[in-house]
């Protein structure tokens, strides 16, 4: 400011199951596995006992012949509703058969006789339990074993299931298909351990798909169970059988999950009209060997300007951006370390100036002669951070004030003045 002076003043023992299971890992993939375990009934009681009843020359023989659609095997099954159907025949064979002779009994001890246990349309996500099978009668007299316990599963894993192919730690492996979780008891799920063996995982057992991460099915230190890529299967077993059946192996690839932020500590700008601002980031961890961040960072609002882009690896939990060239305003913060995942965002940071300084100089006198040194300047300042100072040749020298806010320069001669102001910061006004 000039001053002239003149010379005035900002988350059962023997039954057959069928267990039909879709696996179909790839996104668009419709193919289903249908997975049949069967266990047929023993009669030897039976035998004998119609042995005993019909002794015709060296006695009589019982069989079941049982006719499945599907017999003990993996399936591949495209539709999404296949006909399930069981029949259990009984013939008697003797080696001199008087006619008309038959064991009498009521399930099917005639020769030729069959009963059909099941014929029906398994859809997706239905199952069919029997658990009432009936015993196999000659003469009156029933065997000890039931003919047949019987139980079906369908479950889908149809195109909208999808697998995680690069989850990070606490991504869930699988999707959910229809929204739930399905228990199936026939189902255990395996990992490769870091010992080169198969084992069963340490809990979601007999849940289909795998709704968990690898964070849930291990725990955050999930790197001491198995080595480099995560590999699992599932089994599916019974009780009445020794047929054990594994699915393919799904190899996930883990990444660790991009950190959160837990706090974004700032710095001001020293001056309001200076862009020196600055902030740090506090991660909830620190980054691993060989992870790396990506940053976006933008100005004003979450859809502003890109004001930088960086990528960084750095050591421990903390960064702080690198240029401290930062004006005062909000900032948008996307970023990540997980290749695969999507951007995380922080915001707004806001990095905040102090209030400008500002003053006011004002004559108070002239001199009171022709060359006196008699005129004097009273200058009032705000804002900044206080303790200012004052200059009236244009900054080449500097002054304290005598008073908190305001100065009185006296002994001035009649000429103009340059009046500047500056704070203890050294935010010189802005005139």
């Amino acid at each position: 400011m000039d001053v002239s002076l003149n010379n005035r003043k900002m988350k059962r023992n023997y039954f057959i199951t069928l267990l039909i299971l879709t696996f179909c890992m790839m996104p668009l993939c419709a193919q289903n596995k249908l997975y049949v375990i069967s266990e047929k009934a023993t009669l030897p009681d039976l035998v004998n006992l119609c042995d005993d009843i019909y002794p015709y020359n060296g006695g009589s023989n019982i069989f079941l012949n049982y006719t499945y659609s599907y017999p003990d095997g993996v399936y591949s099954i495209v539709d999404s509703s296949i006909p399930v159907s069981l029949i259990i025949g009984c013939s008697i064979a003797y080696d001199s058969c008087p006619p008309g002779t038959n064991c009498g009994g009521t399930l099917c001890c005639q020769e030729g006789g069959s009963r059909s246990l099941l014929d029906y349309d398994l859809e997706l996500s239905e199952q069919i339990i029997i658990n009432e099978g009936s015993t196999v009668s000659c003469g009156g007299f029933r065997s000890a074993d039931p003919e047949l316990q019987y139980y079906a599963l369908l479950v889908p894993l149809n195109s909208q299931l999808q697998r995680n192919i690069t989850p990070c730690s606490k991504d869930a492996l699988f999707e959910m298909y229809n929204g739930q979780v399905n228990t199936i008891n026939n189902i255990s799920w395996q990992y490769y351990d870091i010992n080169n063996e198969w084992v069963d995982i340490p809990n979601f057992q007999n849940q289909y798909p795998l709704v968990a991460s690898v964070e849930d099915i291990f725990g955050t230190n999930y790197s001491s169970f198995f080595s480099d890529n995560l590999q699992l299967q599932y089994k599916i077993s019974t009780s009445f059988s020794s047929t054990v059946y594994f699915s393919e192996i799904e190899t996930f690839s883990i990444a660790p999950c991009t950190p959160e932020i837990s706090s974004v500590p700032t710095i001001s700008t020293s001056c309001s009209n200076i862009s020196d601002g600055n902030f740090s980031i506090l991660f909830e961890r620190p980054l691993e060997d060989g992870e790396t961040l990506s940053f976006f960072l933008h100005k004003g609002s979450p859809a502003g300007p890109v004001y930088n882009e960086l990528e960084q690896s750095f050591i421990g939990n903390s960064y702080t951006w690198p240029d401290h060239l930062l004006e005062a305003n909000d900032y948008y913060l996307y970023y990540q370390t997980d290749p695969n995942g999507s951007l995380k965002n922080y915001g707004p940071i806001t990095i905040n100036s102090p209030t400008p300084v500002t003053f006011i100089a004002t004559w108070i006198s002239d001199v009171d002669c022709y060359g006196d040194n008699t005129g004097s300047i009273t200058i009032n300042a705000s804002g900044g951070q206080g303790n200012y100072q004052y200059s009236i040749n244009d900054g080449l020298d500097w002054f304290s004030f005598s008073n908190a806010t305001f100065h009185t320069v006296t002994n001035l001669l009649a000429t103009t003045y340059r009046v500047k102001v500056k704070d203890s910061n050294g935010c010189i006004a802005q005139q």
